[in-house]
């Protein structure tokens, strides 16, 4: 097994997306923040572990969003990093694939677009009707043991 595989991790077009999604709120004390749990959007590394970047997330709500709570923030912060991840050049051509085949076929390559994130989830794809796609996503069975639930507080 590569050193990849060997844990779960984000790739870098994740930290690309959130340094264009957050950019012009990033402070220098906020970049310091992130470098202090291993997510240095100043240097975008190829591969980022799951874990560090589950922290930096937290650091980014409580930044970004303070008064919400936790699942509103996380909504929050990924819609903002939908639009930040549509401008790297993997989430333009996966938008604009998206616009060219349609939404029903988009969700039906749901897999292949979650692998562009990551190498920890997998996605099992059915197509229940015309106009119905079911999108089931899980953690691959490699990598269950490492991935710890979220914090439900803070």
């Amino acid at each position: 097994m590569s050193a990849i595989a060997a844990e779960p991790v984000v790739f870098s077009t994740v930290a690309e997306g959130a340094r264009k999604a957050f950019g012009p709120r990033l402070t220098p004390e906020l970049y310091a923040k992130l470098r202090a749990v291993k997510f240095d959007l100043e240097n975008v590394q190829a591969a980022y572990p799951l874990g560090d970047f589950v922290r930096a997330m937290g650091v980014l709500c409580d930044a970004l969003v303070p008064n919400c709570p936790p699942l509103e923030q996380h909504r929050l912060l990924a819609r903002e990093f939908m639009a930040g991840y549509r401008q790297t050049a993997i989430g333009f051509a996966l938008f604009t694939l998206g616009r060219t085949i349609g939404v029903k076929r988009s969700l039906l390559r749901m897999g292949r677009n979650l692998r562009t994130t990551g190498n920890y989830l997998e996605a099992d794809v059915t197509e229940d009707g015309p106009k119905s796609v079911r999108v089931v996503t899980r953690v691959l069975n490699e990598f269950r043991a490492k991935i710890t639930p979220p914090r439900s507080s803070r």
